[in-house]
């Protein structure tokens, strides 16, 4: 019975075409994580209306959605957030977020500020770097508001900047030019989410 044998040239190539595919999946694997997550997911009709309320872009709404937000109790926001209180990303990017009864605009800030911490995680050293001293500014700035007690308990330079980054850009409406002209890539009207926040702590004395 005679065999199939493909010639040695033929090997070489389809070898080297594996190689440079899964060295390229390799390099691009947060942008394959993301093709491969959205040939299946949809966004529910809660998530799609907080992305709308907070002022989302088109790619603040990619990372959000991408999130795979989950609106929950606040049994479980205790269960999978530790100590925080009214919503978390975790290590693996999904976010919870406390869907509190009667405080839709704590829900649409919340939203917001979880997305942006995926973004803040997907920023290059280079771009962190550049982007620390903008943030620093905007936490000078807007120290007589009250950021500085919100991020008490963080030790870390990068997680400062991280969770100042998530509260400046969904809660600050004074920021430095520069840092408030970035935050378009993830706001089409930022002052949506920060209206959003004026009128949650409004409710809530």
């Amino acid at each position: 019975m005679a065999q199939f044998r493909t010639n040695r040239a033929f090997d070489v190539i389809f070898i080297c075409f594996l190689v440079g595919l899964l060295s390229l999946a390799t390099v691009n694997r947060v942008a394959v994580g993301d093709w491969v997550f959205f040939l299946t997911y949809h966004p529910s009709t809660e998530a799609d209306q907080i992305a709308t309320d907070a002022g989302l872009s088109s790619e603040g709404r990619r990372l959000f959605f991408r999130t795979d937000p989950q609106f929950v109790s606040k049994t479980e926001v205790t269960s999978q957030c530790a100590i925080e209180d009214l919503g978390c990303i975790t290590s693996g990017g999904r976010v919870y977020i406390y869907d509190a009864p009667g405080q839709h605009n704590q829900t649409v800030v919340t939203a917001a500020h979880e997305m942006l911490h995926l973004a803040y995680r997907r920023l290059s050293s280079s771009q962190k770097q550049h982007l620390a001293s903008l943030i620093d500014q905007g936490i000078s700035q807007n120290a007589f508001n009250g950021i500085k007690d919100e991020l008490q308990g963080f030790s870390n330079p990068d997680d400062i900047h991280d969770e100042a980054h998530s509260l400046l850009g969904s809660e600050y409406s004074h920021l430095p030019p520069e840092l408030d002209t970035y935050y378009t890539n993830y706001f089409s009207d930022r002052s949506k989410v920060v209206a959003a926040e004026a009128a949650s702590q409004s409710s809530n004395p």
